[in-house]
């Protein structure tokens, strides 16, 4: 099979985003809307049929062209309805390798089945489509503990948050992961948020303690079959914890007994956090990496 690099200027968003739609493993990270605003300019690797395709979050580095992961963009992956793509993978890296100086790329396990793992960042899901008394069953001890607490702090979880709390949240100093290294970080996230919550393609759902404090917030981008979760933020206020397992659990009640997978894909997640998710029966992986650099030296520190 061979693969073809094309420019953001040739690619059809129209077109682009109805093959995601038809595949069995379409991503909603990498419908045109979404990397449009986390990876402007952003290129594709496809076949010559465009049966096989591949978003490519370039950037420049010294006048050179790099592929980088962004902040707000967990992963990639060969999108197609062809199966046996990992014996096609080593056409990917060569063409990859011959075209682009540095490259430093993620993939989900659902996209290049049989990769091993080794970036070292772990991600979560959790099949929706069982009841939610079903998936209750699968709440830790602590999980349970940390609900019933919430309860009685009378926190409440609620959906339909706006772009204002969101900024109000983090100007008042909320903690964020992925953490945000620049303005230019924050100035994409925000425009992320706010297209999202217009063209209702996402919301962002949070719990509040009795004193009207927003204590944690997630946020929610919708795809056909898929609920992700690229970010999350919480305030400096007591109890977070027990909001977190509080909107962990607000989210499975709303969302059980759908034809549906949530996806956590927040990068570098403390421990304390990741064991909120896997506390309400999430299971959890590590996503394969792709990464090398031939960037004179001068360059490197700059990638």
């Amino acid at each position: 099979m061979k693969f073809y690099l094309l420019p953001h200027s040739k690619i059809n968003p129209v077109v682009w985003d109805d093959h995601l739609d038809d595949v069995y493993n379409g991503n909603g990270y990498a419908f045109s809307w979404y990397l449009d605003r986390v990876c402007p300019g952003w290129e594709a690797l496809a076949s010559e049929d465009m049966e096989v395709c591949m978003p490519l979050p370039v950037t420049v580095c010294g006048k050179k062209k790099i592929i980088r992961q962004p902040l707000l963009l967990p992963y990639v992956g060969l999108f197609t309805n062809r199966t046996g793509m990992v014996a096609h993978f080593g056409d990917v890296v060569n063409l990859l390798l011959t075209s682009y100086p540095a490259v430093s790329l993620r993939f989900s396990k659902y996209h290049l089945p049989g990769m091993s793992s080794a970036s070292g960042t772990s991600f979560f899901s959790i099949d929706l489509m069982p009841s939610y008394t079903c998936l209750a069953e699968r709440y830790s001890q602590e999980a349970l503990q940390k609900i019933d607490l919430a309860r009685k702090l009378r926190m409440v979880a609620l959906s339909g948050l706006k772009m204002t709390d969101v900024i109000a949240f983090l100007d008042a100093g909320a903690t964020i992961w992925p953490v945000i290294r620049n303005k230019e970080e924050r100035q994409r996230l925000e425009v992320l948020v706010s297209y999202a919550l217009l063209h209702h393609k996402g919301e962002i759902a949070g719990v509040y303690d009795v004193y009207n404090h927003l204590c944690a917030m997630a946020f929610f981008v919708f795809s056909s079959h898929n609920l992700y979760v690229p970010f999350i933020a919480e305030g400096k206020y007591p109890n977070t914890t027990a909001a977190w397992y509080l909107l962990m659990d607000y989210c499975l009640k709303k969302n059980a007994e759908k034809n549906m997978v949530l996806h956590v894909d927040v990068m570098n997640l403390p421990r304390a956090r990741e064991d909120i998710f896997t506390g309400v029966g999430a299971l959890s992986y590590q996503p394969a990496i792709l990464c090398y650099n031939r960037l004179p030296f001068w360059q490197r520190w700059r990638y």
